[in-house]
């Protein structure tokens, strides 16, 4: 039976068709390469790769923009996330599954820090916590971790 992922996404996300999506990709690449030379995508630009499927192109892209270009790649897919106070978890289709369980300190309350590297919306705080779960499985990550030590921040959607 297919998961939620593979009823939502027409090309489907299992093995066998990422496979098969990296080999369309490695048989193209020379002619997609060109033609991005020919547009005129250089070092520095910002490219926008929609419909990214599992990243082959985007990551070319990367290389072909460099350090100083940028790009947004964007693919349909479900992302869910519960928050309660300071625990929660997110989902990202089927590739990213991750949660967190926040620290306490002497007072009881959630370990927070403020004005740091790791507060990435300014004026809010990041939270210290154990990440009670955290997986990747996604082209060229395969990740799996548990009870790790983990900083959470406030996050924003943009549509």
């Amino acid at each position: 039976m297919k998961n939620d992922t593979e009823r939502d996404y027409v090309l489907g996300t299992n093995e066998e068709e990422i496979a098969r999506l990296g080999l369309q990709h490695r048989v193209w690449r020379p002619t997609v390469l060109d033609g991005w030379n020919r547009a005129g995508i250089r070092t520095g630009h910002r490219v926008l790769d929609v419909g990214a499927g599992p990243g082959f192109a985007t990551m070319d892209l990367a290389e072909f923009v460099g350090p100083t270009g940028e790009v947004v790649a964007v693919e349909q897919v479900p992302i869910t996330f519960e928050v309660e106070g300071v625990k929660g978890s997110l989902k990202v289709g089927g590739a990213i599954d991750a949660g967190l369980e926040p620290f306490k300190g002497a007072t009881g309350k959630e370990t927070a820090i403020h004005d740091t590297i790791f507060t990435t919306i300014p004026g809010s705080p990041a939270y210290v916590g154990k990440a009670s779960h955290y997986k990747v499985d996604a082209p060229a990550f395969n990740i799996n971790l548990q009870g790790y030590n983990a900083v959470s921040g406030s996050f924003r959607f943009e549509a």
